[in-house]
């Protein structure tokens, strides 16, 4: 039988070995070499960071031009297939329920690793070739965690790891290796502690140490070149779901907010910190922001980003009393999560309809509020928000 992991502890755990390409110090080439090993290229490292932060901000043509003349200069090597890879990645993690990419997600990264290896068969300890086989597993691993089964993503994270334990012993002390070091060592204490039936198949990973993790984690977000923001992220993301530090959550979101304003997943972020940590003000103030930028620029999942958004200034709403505007918010972010892919599965969708059915019901419209609370109960997401719908039913029929 199968066994799953909640959405709370799907972490971000192995993109940052993208980076490692980008920063890591030069390393012998193999003799006779043909495909060289970009690391040790000090020229490439401006552009390849100037690509990097074009990524993160949803720009990816400008990403592929950045990157142009090092692509018609080296064709053959496997980085490129990766880096194409990457734009289809983040159009996955902007709406991880939607689905319909998941097998192309995965055929591209096995492509990535299939390339990689063939050039570690030509050129044995090649070092981009390493970085991109860690990369391109990391991602498979990821996905299935993604779609609940942590169990085969720690499987075949042990090839993403295998390869990064090479990377390490060539590439030690620069502060961007940090990053990789301190999830590595943060998830293997928690990932076992918080689910126990990983432990058989966790053999693999190294002594878990919390606080050492945190730290190397702080390190790297003060002192990385590259992987700042990823490390960024990942204190914020570690505060928020495991500490439940909203407010230090919110301190870590807010920098990815103001660097990359054309990235949806980290405007959300940013506004379910503001809101837990009870900063309606702000959080109204960045809903109102991103809402209108997205309409104006009409960037890239301008819907889902409305339907969480709309979500959170319904309930601000709510929180101060104004049940007539929260009603409008929650049914404009309800009715969005039923055109939205995978329906069933959105927890916005469904956290929506439940507070739209209390405002119903505490505006006396009991008739719509139960139509509404149904339709939540049929849904599979957010089992603990359907039994407060299910509870609210009974009281109204009571």
């Amino acid at each position: 039988m199968k066994r799953f992991l909640p959405a709370s502890c799907r972490d971000k755990v192995f993109l940052p070995l993208l980076l490692l390409l980008l920063f890591a110090p030069p390393v012998l080439p193999s003799a006779g070499a043909q495909v060289p090993e970009l690391v040790m290229d000090h020229e490439f490292r401006p552009d390849a960071r100037a690509a990097i932060d074009s990524i993160y901000n949803f720009r990816f043509d400008a990403a592929r031009e950045v990157l142009r003349p090092w692509r018609n200069r080296h064709p053959q090597h496997p980085l490129w297939e990766l880096i194409d890879g990457i734009e289809l990645w983040w159009q996955v993690l902007a709406d991880l329920h939607d689905r319909s990419r998941d097998e192309e997600l995965m055929e591209r990264m096995a492509r990535v690793d299939y390339a990689a290896s063939r050039l570690l068969d030509r050129q044995a300890g090649h070092a981009d070739a390493l970085i991109i086989k860690a990369i391109s597993n990391g991602y498979i691993a990821r996905q299935r965690s993604n779609r609940g089964n942590w169990i085969s993503s720690l499987n075949v994270a042990r090839k993403a790891l295998s390869a990064y334990d090479l990377l390490q012993q060539q590439n030690t002390g620069l502060a961007d290796l940090k990053l990789a070091e301190g999830l590595m060592i943060y998830y293997s204490s928690w990932v076992p502690d918080t689910y126990p039936v990983v432990r058989p198949v966790a053999w693999f990973l190294p002594d878990g140490d919390k606080q050492k993790g945190l730290e190397l984690l702080r390190q790297a977000a003060d002192s990385a070149v590259f992987a700042s923001a990823e490390a960024t992220y990942f204190l914020g993301n570690i505060t928020y779901h495991h500490q439940r530090d909203y407010r230090e959550a919110a301190h870590h979101f807010e920098s990815l907010y103001r660097d990359y304003p054309r990235n949806s997943y980290y405007v959300r972020t940013y506004v379910r910190a503001l809101f837990e940590s009870e900063r309606y003000e702000e959080a109204q103030s960045v809903i109102r922001a991103s809402l209108e930028r997205w309409e104006a620029r009409s960037l890239s999942f301008g819907r889902v980003l409305r339907e969480e958004l709309l979500g959170y200034r319904g309930r601000i709403h709510m929180e101060r009393g104004n049940h007539d505007l929260a009603e409008e918010a929650l049914r404009a972010s309800f009715r969005l999560g039923e055109e939205l892919p995978g329906t069933d599965e959105r927890p916005s969708h469904v956290i929506s309809g439940y507070y739209l059915g209390r405002v119903l019901h505490e505006l006396d419209r009991n008739e719509e509020a139960l139509e509404v609370l149904e339709h939540v109960r049929r849904h599979d997401a957010e089992s603990g928000y359907r039994d407060r719908a299910g509870a609210l039913i009974r009281r109204i029929g009571s």
